[in-house]
Order: structure tokens, then C-alpha cells, then sequence
């Protein structure tokens, strides 16, 4: 391929065609020139050229989450070369939007559910090791001598049977049906070190004189690779020194160069090692000394592999353990005080799926391996450079922050996260709350990690008094004589169901994080729903769209309401389960425009769209007259308040019901001042701000 040829259209008409951004994106560096780059303050587009190779396509994604920070991503591939980025998508967090781009002009290929891209490597490539066989026999004097080399390596594959020094292959036989050949020495084109290979194509025992050709060619490489005149395959010469017990594998199996599958690759893959830590979990290592842009989507193909060829794996393990693989990097510098990473690596490892655990182990002296340190789980090396000096995403800054303020007031941390003592992650009145939902079930098992949302949400609101809960209100309804008649109701689930959600197989009903019931100056009766994000990446996307039993998806696909096929809808068929879900009916949505995002409701705009549609039902059965759907965020969350502002655009059209931000930073401020400080301190929020109400009230 020609790779200076520019792509048609011009990346900037495919910018303007599906909405932007359309202004460049500026960094310090140099930005690759296989991709386009366009940004604003809250989008970040990265188009690939349609005449570059499968891996820079490949590459637009690793470039544009290393510049992304809080943005949302957004790419435009050549659809030949999209597959690969189709199927990782789904295991990078917060969710990066996919479009293709080729002769019918731009389309949007469904997004894959996780078990479809699961689905996609189940390309199980093992075989059994080969073996010489009976034409052992015909080398057997050059076979009885090879275990006196000092570091002599034999590795068994497919198709051959080699042996390393150092990790240098000095020597490899490939048996047939009726002949065995052999390459003695280093395998070079032409000269390498000023000495030449020697193949041998043998079809019955060897000559003595040919022995000692092979014997003498092995003999030299061995000894060239242990004086250190042969310095190269670095990588392959720390890999035959890496023992799997200095990074915490079992010994009893340990497979290097293990043939997998990686999408972008045409044949068989290698995993570096594939061994199994002390409980017996499977664990995928992966070695590279020195930067490498591809190093953590390499790592996730093979994570993805071994996912979908789990009983294989285990059995080549001999693991009975049914827990999901590990995956290890193990790095070392190209020279002392070099790079261990790559400036995007760091961006890749923080945007990988919550369930897949990784650490780095750090070698000293790749030639020597005197040294391996092994970080905790998730945690990069310091001083790790990132593309652009972009930020970590509002996640990992305030999990990061929050952990420092613990650590600074000496509470104790569980596995660095969470709070030992719950006192310490609660104020008082939310300890109250805290009791009471223990008592009906509903409290998070995870309320005293330092990033709870359930633990923010009693926080920010639990300690509000009366007057300060009327402020909320009218703040948030924007009337002045709005009074709040009710105390706080959090985690209110409605007792009637009456939207049809429970079913014997799922009891399961949209629960609302808090409720706050008022009287309008009018005398009308006003719910406030406040749904309370912290940290989270997203909203929940619908779990239909995700179920492998749905058979429907297809009209997932439709950019319609429910797909615009309500009797079909897998979501409003609640899974084939006994009763349907009267979503629909609750919303009595205005005809709907098309757009081309598939249904509307397969993405975070799910979680909303129940909200909406339990508020709805309760004014319909007459509990209320008008309501709030409210979004309680930290202030500076910004790729919250984007999908928040998308998802609720969706949704104007619902009569009697708006939706309101509620800047974290503008709660904090009704409470007393030592408290706000605290809340402002503890979740990194900014000064008071103001409440702003965004999108059409229907409270006529």
C-alpha cells in the first residue's frame, strides 16, 4: 500500500458528516500522520487513512484513548480494516463509539456485546508439541551431547523442535514423513558473527563427519550467545531467564511461545508464557523490553483468547480453577534509565475492562534478570510518561485523590481501597441511612470502597435538614415557594412494580438512588429522582441488548425507540419471561425521529429512559403531578455530564417530567461549613455552583 496517498473524501467532509468535532487536535508532539486527528473540549475523533495497513488502523485506537483523557472517543475506520477494533471495543472503558467508513459512504456497525467478541476468538490453535520420533535415532550422539551446553533451552511446537541458548535458537530439526531436516548454528540470511548456518536434510542416521558440522555450528553459536558476542533478541534472551516463581507462577506448568489467535493476524499467534499462579488461575505473560504502542491491546488479545478457550486452557494448565486469566507485562528498559512504556501505554492499561485483573513486573538488567520487581495489581511504574500530558480520566484522578486523603488522616485502608472502619467513610447521619438500608437489603457491598457512589450519595444528602432540603428543591424545580413534605427516601424501588419489571427468574426493579417528595407553590405535588454517579463510567446499558439468549438483536439495531418494534423488543419482552415491561407505555413517547445510534435505549440511555418511565408511572397512578430526573455528579466528571446531556435529549419529549444537572459542588454548599470543606476536600469538588435546568419541562 501507498501510504502517503490521502484518503477519500477528505477526513475533514467525514468530520462534518457525522457531527464533529472538526477543529484539530492540539498537543506538544508530533501526532501520527496515518490518522487524522479533531478534538473539542468534550469529543476527541480519530479518522484512520484508507490506504494504510491493518496495523495503523489497529493503532487509532491505541492513539486516540491515549489522548482522550475525559473525552468522549470516537473513531472512523476503513471498514476492511475495522473488525479488530470492533471486537476489543467492548472491553475498553468508558465505551468508545465505532464508525466505518468505505464506498456506501459512513456507517455505525452494531457494537458487540461481550459475548460476542468472546465469541470472536475461539480460534483454538494448540496441537500437540512435535516430537522427533524414531528419527531421534539418526542424531542421537548430537542429542546425548546438547544437555552439557550451559543454558540449552529445548522447545517443543508445532511443526518443529528447536534449542536455545539465552534464548538464541542454535539449533532446529523438522521431522516429515520421510526425512528430518536440521539448521545448526543461527539461522541468518547469509553471515551472521562471520559464521554461516549449516542445514542438513537427512533421510537415515547421520555421518560422523556430518555430526560434527552440526555438533561444531551449535557449539559456536552457544558459546558466541554466552560471551556476549551475539547481543541481539534481547527480549528473547531476558524471556529464557525469567523464572515463573519471581513473579508469583507456579513452576509445574509454564508453556513459552504458546500459539493463540490476535484478530489483526492472519496466522497463529505466540504468547510470550502462559503459566498458572499458586491457586492454579491461568496467567498470560507477556515480555517487552522498551516502548511498544500495541503492548496492552496485544496483552487484552490474549486474555480474550484464553477467555473463549477456557477448558482448553485449563487443561493444558492441568487447573481446575474457573476464575477468569491473569495477565502479567513483564518490561525492562532498552538501556539503563530507559523507557518502560510507551507514552499510550499507561491511557491503555487504565481504560481496560474492570474484569480483567493486570500487573507489570519490572526487570532490572533484560540480559541478566538479577532483579524483578512486581508491582500491586493495577499499578504503573513511576514516572510512566503520558501522550500529550493528558490527565488519567476523572476515575482514577479521584480514586487516586481519595486514597491520599485517607492515607494523610492514617485510616486504614483494606487491599488500598477500601475503609476498614465505616465511620470513617460515612458521616453520621449517613450512618443512620446506612443501618436502616442494611436492614431492607439494599446496601452496596462495596459502600466503604473510597470510590462508593452509594457512600457519596448518603454523604452529599443524608446529613440536608429541612431548610436545607427546600433549598435543594427549589433549586432544582426553580420555584420559590416549592416545600419539601417528606423525608428522603433512598434506594425507593416501587413497591407495586408497576412498571412489570420483576419476574420469578429476576426480582430485580429500577431502583432510584434517592427520592425527594415536595409540594409546588401551586400545591402540586413534585418527585424529585435523584440518580448519583461518582466515579462510574457510564450509565448501564441495557442488559437485553447484552443477553446472548437475545435472538432479536437485530432490532437492537434500529435507530427507534425499543428498535422501533415494541411487540419484538427483547427488553420490553423481559427476556421471553412471563409478563412484558410497560416502559413504553409509561413514556408515551411523541413519534420519534430517527437517528443513527440503533435503538435508543441499548446504550447508558437505558438507565434514564426506567427513571423517566418510573417517574412517569407514578404520576400516572396519581402519586404525583410532575417530577425531576436529577443527575448528582461531581462537578468536574465531564464524561458523566456529556452522556447525562445525551441520554436526556433523547427523553424531552416526556410530558411532566425535566431533567436537572445538580452539580455535587452546589449540594455541598447547604450544609454546614466544616462539612461542605470536608465533601468538597474528600471528592475533589469546586467552589458553590448554581443549579442549571437543561432540557424542555413539560409541567403544565
Amino acid at each position: 500500500m501507498n501510504e502517503s496517498n490521502h484518503i477519500e473524501p477528505p477526513a475533514d467532509e467525514l468530520a462534518a458528516a457525522i457531527g464533529g468535532p472538526t477543529g484539530p487536535l492540539v498537543v506538544k508532539e508530533k501526532l501520527s500522520t496515518l490518522c487524522r486527528f479533531f478534538a473539542d473540549d468534550d469529543r476527541l475523533l480519530v479518522i484512520a487513512r484508507s490506504d494504510v495497513s491493518q496495523l495503523g488502523v489497529d493503532q487509532a485506537l491505541a492513539w486516540g484513548l491515549a489522548y482522550r483523557g475525559d473525552r468522549q472517543l470516537t473513531l472512523l475506520l476503513p471498514e476492511p480494516h475495522a473488525q479488530p477494533t470492533l471486537v476489543r471495543a467492548p472491553w475498553i472503558a468508558p465505551a468508545v463509539r465505532v464508525l466505518t467508513y468505505g464506498q456506501d459512504g459512513v456507517g455505525e456497525p452494531q457494537p458487540l456485546a461481550e459475548w460476542q467478541s468472546i465469541d470472536c476468538y475461539r480460534h483454538w490453535v494448540g496441537a500437540s508439541p512435535t516430537q522427533l520420533g524414531d528419527k531421534a535415532a539418526w542424531v542421537q550422539p548430537l542429542l546425548d551431547w546438547l544437555p552439557s551446553v550451559p543454558s540449552i533451552e529445548q522447545v517443543e511446537l508445532k511443526g518443529y523442535v528447536s534449542w536455545q541458548v539465552l534464548g538464541r535458537q542454535v539449533l532446529k530439526m523438522v521431522p516429515s514423513k520421510k526425512k528430518l531436516s536440521v539448521v545448526a548454528g543461527v539461522n541468518a540470511k547469509g553471515e551472521f558473527l562471520g559464521k554461516t548456518s549449516v542445514s542438513i536434510d537427512l533421510l537415515g542416521e547421520a555421518s560422523p563427519s556430518e555430526l560434527l558440522r552440526l555438533l561444531s555450528a551449535v557449539a559456536v553459536a552457544a558459546a558466541d550467545r554466552l560471551d556476549g558476542c551475539d547481543t541481539w533478541n534481547l527480549e528473547h534472551q531476558m524471556q529464557s531467564q525469567l523464572k515463573p516463581e519471581t513473579i508469583g507462577l507456579d513452576g509445574e506448568r509454564w508453556f513459552r511461545e504458546f500459539p493463540a489467535w490476535r484478530p489483526s493476524s492472519k496466522r497463529s499467534a505466540f504468547i510470550d508464557f502462559l503459566g498458572k499462579n499458586n491457586w492454579g488461575r491461568p496467567e498470560i505473560v507477556e515480555t517487552k523490553i522498551g516502548a511498544d504502542t500495541m503492548l496492552a491491546f496485544q496483552g487484552l488479545d490474549y486474555w480474550l483468547w484464553c477467555r473463549a478457550n477456557q477448558a482448553e486452557v485449563r487443561y493444558a494448565l492441568h487447573s481446575e480453577h474457573d476464575g477468569l486469566p491473569g495477565l502479567t507485562f513483564v518490561v525492562a528498559p532498552k538501556k539503563p534509565g530507559g523507557d518502560l512504556l510507551s507514552i499510550y501505554t499507561a491511557a491503555h492499561l487504565e481504560a481496560l475492562h474492570r474484569t480483567i485483573t493486570w500487573q507489570i513486573a519490572v526487570v532490572d538488567d533484560p540480559a541478566a534478570v538479577t532483579e524483578v520487581e512486581v508491582l500491586s495489581s493495577r499499578t504503573l511504574p513511576s514516572g510512566v510518561g503520558r501522550a500529550g500530558n493528558t490527565p488519567s480520566r476523572w476515575a482514577l484522578r479521584l480514586h487516586h485523590h481519595a486514597v491520599a486523603v485517607a492515607t494523610a488522616s492514617d485510616q486504614v485502608l483494606v487491599n488500598g481501597h477500601t475503609h476498614g472502619d465505616l465511620t470513617a467513610s460515612l458521616l453520621p447521619a449517613a450512618i443512620e441511612v446506612h443501618a436502616v438500608l442494611l436492614a431492607r437489603g439494599v446496601v452496596h457491598p462495596h459502600i466503604a470502597h473510597v470510590r462508593s457512589s452509594q457512600g457519596f450519595a448518603l454523604n452529599m444528602l443524608a446529613p440536608l435538614n429541612g431548610d436545607a432540603l427546600t433549598a435543594l428543591v427549589r433549586g432544582i424545580t426553580g420555584d420559590d415557594d416549592a416545600k419539601v413534605t417528606e423525608p428522603l427516601e433512598f434506594e425507593y424501588s416501587d413497591p407495586l412494580d408497576d412498571l412489570g419489571e420483576a419476574t420469578h427468574a429476576s426480582p430485580h426493579a429500577t431502583q432510584v438512588d434517592c427520592i425527594v417528595r415536595a409540594t409546588l407553590g401551586d400545591g402540586t405535588c413534585h418527585l424529585v429522582f435523584i440518580e448519583v454517579k461518582l466515579s462510574e463510567d457510564s450509565f448501564s446499558g441495557c442488559s437485553a441488548y447484552a443477553s446472548a439468549k437475545n435472538l432479536r438483536r437485530e432490532i437492537c439495531g434500529n435507530p427507534l425507540p425499543f428498535g422501533g418494534d415494541t411487540t419484538r423488543c427483547f427488553q420490553l419482552a423481559n427476556h421471553d419471561r412471563e409478563h412484558r415491561r410497560r416502559y413504553d407505555i409509561a413514556l408515551d413517547l411523541p413519534e420519534p425521529t430517527a437517528d443513527h445510534h440503533g435503538c435508543w435505549f441499548r446504550d447508558g440511555t437505558n438507565q434514564v429512559m426506567r427513571n423517566t418511565a418510573l417517574a412517569r408511572q407514578l404520576i400516572a397512578r396519581g402519586e404525583a403531578d410532575s417530577a425531576s430526573v436529577v443527575l448528582l455528579a461531581p462537578d468536574d466528571h465531564r464524561a458523566i455530564w456529556r452522556q447525562w446531556h445525551d441520554h436526556t435529549a433523547r427523553l424531552e419529549g416526556v410530558e411532566r417530567v425535566r431533567f436537572v444537572d445538580l452539580p455535587a459542588s452546589a449540594v455541598a454548599s447547604l450544609h454546614d461549613p466544616d462539612t461542605a470543606t470536608m465533601l468538597r476536600d474528600r471528592y475533589l469538588l469546586p467552589a458553590a455552583s448554581s443549579l442549571s435546568v437543561v432540557g424542555v419541562a413539560h409541567l403544565e
